[in-house]
């Protein structure tokens, strides 16, 4: 049966104070938690955790969960030393393998777009 609230006087905003904010924001960004769960056991919606973490958080601590891109440069095997022996087959070399902290492998095209590429890593990551 479907739960239904009778709302009677005038509803007003509710305020909540920066340590309060910042306690949900903590539970809502904690590891393995989600945001809609924590919305939902406070009766706020999933966007004004959003907004509090884009108004309350430094840069530095938004910034912690996106993929950060390193160079990379291929480099000539020195001669008598002998290659490492590796288990996995050989990708093509119009395929990037990258293996991401969780232990899986995302396997994609090397002209694949930055943007696409770093959705695909939290989309994998997440799953």
């Amino acid at each position: 049966m479907a739960k239904i609230e009778v709302i009677t006087g005038v509803e007003r905003q509710r305020r909540w104070s920066s340590e309060e904010k910042l306690r949900i924001l903590s539970q809502a960004y904690a590891v393995g938690a989600k945001v809609t769960h924590v919305a939902r056991m406070y009766d706020i919606i999933p966007q004004q955790i959003h907004q509090w973490r884009r108004k309350l958080w430094p840069k530095s601590q938004q910034d912690v969960d996106k993929p950060i891109f390193l160079p990379v440069s291929v480099i000539e095997a020195e001669r008598g030393v002998p290659k490492p022996k590796t288990t996995h087959r050989a990708c093509s070399p119009d395929v990037v393998e990258v293996r991401l902290k969780n232990g899986r492998v995302l396997k994609t095209s090397v002209d694949v777009d930055r943007k696409v590429l770093a959705s695909l890593i939290a989309c994998v990551e997440q799953a």
